[in-house]
């Protein structure tokens, strides 16, 4: 992770922050990841942007399980608060 902006995720990526609109630490995925802990991001994560032309989804469990948030092309802000701190794996569904 780095310390970036929405402004720092590039056209094409699902970007991620630790912090409310787009601060902090950030990570970028094209193809997302079942285990979040592998990028040290796993419940830390507040803020989305996705900058791809696919809806994404995250899951509050590893391996696609628990609550899913799906999240629009082109959508950016902040997780809704029940989900804050509390993502866990995430892909393009």
């Amino acid at each position: 992770m780095s310390i970036a902006a929405y402004s720092d995720c590039p056209s094409g990526w699902f970007c991620v922050w630790e912090h409310a609109n787009g601060q902090g630490r950030m990570i970028r995925f094209q193809t997302g990841s079942a285990d979040l802990r592998g990028q040290n991001a796993n419940d830390q994560i507040s803020s989305v942007y996705n900058r791809t032309s696919r809806i994404w989804c995250t899951y509050t469990d590893i391996n696609y399980g628990g609550t899913l948030w799906r999240v629009s092309a082109g959508w950016r802000g902040n997780v809704p608060s029940q989900l804050n701190d509390r993502i866990s794996s995430l892909r393009a569904c």
